[in-house]
């Protein structure tokens, strides 16, 4: 079973549009575990609680909802219709990342890290990027 604390900061979540980090300091977490809340993030009992408080199924059929049911937006200009364009709802689009982000649902980012102090890569050596490799990434034999 969940944790009180997790099951609270779970459903506080909410309040703290989707600031885990507050929302687990509201829940009593302390304030050092509260900086690290991808560590909360990342348990079972969270994932439990995800599959109880916000449902795959249910996301989806949200998601469907927002794709479906685009918002109409009408711009006049001296009480005549000038513009009107089909748009989903900004919130819509917001809540729905949100709860993909919760649920771990998105590719993990890649990112490319580099040593700005090295200068180019392009004008290095091979052997000055495999050193650089073999420090940065440990051995490649």
């Amino acid at each position: 079973m969940a944790s009180l604390k997790a099951q609270k900061a779970t459903l506080l979540l909410e309040k703290h549009h989707g600031n885990v980090g507050k929302a687990m300091l509201e829940a009593g977490y302390s304030p050092s575990t509260a900086r690290t809340p991808q560590r909360m993030l990342k348990t079972k009992t969270f994932a439990n609680l995800m599959d109880k408080y916000l449902p795959t199924n249910h996301l989806q059929k949200k998601h469907r909802e927002f794709l479906d049911a685009p918002r109409i937006v009408r711009t006049y200009k001296k009480g005549e219709l000038e513009v009107e364009t089909i748009e989903t709802d900004s919130n819509a689009v917001k809540a729905l990342d949100m709860a993909y982000k919760l649920r771990g649902l998105y590719a993990p980012e890649k990112h490319i890290v580099g040593d700005v102090s090295l200068g180019r890569y392009d004008e290095m050596s091979t052997e000055e990027l495999l050193k650089l490799d073999e420090q940065y990434n440990g051995s490649t034999s």
